[in-house]
């Protein structure tokens, strides 16, 4: 549903802005350090299950995954105003059960369920990173260019990702797979 008036009103306000943009960018961050967990789990699923090419992919990926988590800390350093401040606000704000919900799924289907379903995530974080320019805009204006590397980064580097995504969910699911694919895109959503 919608907000009442009131809590729009009090939204529009420049400081509940700014203050929307940290705790989404601390959100984020959480999402953003299971990235290397959730890929090293599928390194490890696909292996065990003989699937060499997939795993290799996966591995291939986690070179490029590496760091991000690095440099959105560095960003919501520049945020706080300092490391300290920064580690504050983390130990204060954890993951939104929304996110939880959302890693926790990818790490069940990782271990337990079906590895390739990692792509789904992948494909979301990606294509979201590239064809919404309004989310990065909304994230400099509040917080600053010097404290949103990590949107730049994401911008610059996810849009040869995107083919590859599709890509290896073509390859990996067939007709029979659209239920849990779908599934899948619509738990994001």
């Amino acid at each position: 549903g919608a907000l009442p008036p009131a809590a729009l009103a009090r939204l529009r306000r420049p400081e509940a802005r700014r203050e929307l943009a940290r705790r989404s960018y601390v959100d984020a961050y959480w999402r953003v350090r299971e990235a290397t967990p959730l890929i090293l789990a599928a390194v490890a699923a696909l292996t065990a299950r003989g699937e060499r090419e997939a795993a290799g992919f996966w591995s291939r990926h986690l070179g490029e995954e590496l760091g991000h988590d690095l440099i959105q800390y560095r960003d919501l350093t520049a945020v706080y105003g300092g490391p300290k401040r920064a580690d504050a606000a983390l130990a204060t704000l954890p993951i939104s059960p929304p996110s939880a919900a959302l890693v926790g799924y990818f790490h069940w289907q990782v271990r337990h369920g079906n590895p390739h379903l990692l792509m789904v995530y992948r494909y979301f974080l990606e294509l979201f990173m590239v064809e919404m320019p309004a989310h990065a805009a909304f994230f400099r204006r509040e917080l600053g260019r010097r404290a949103t590397r990590t949107v730049t980064v994401h911008r610059e580097l996810d849009r040869g990702h995107v083919k590859a995504c599709g890509a290896y969910l073509d390859r990996h699911f067939g007709r029979d797979d659209l239920d849990a694919l779908r599934w899948s895109a619509d738990f994001i959503g």
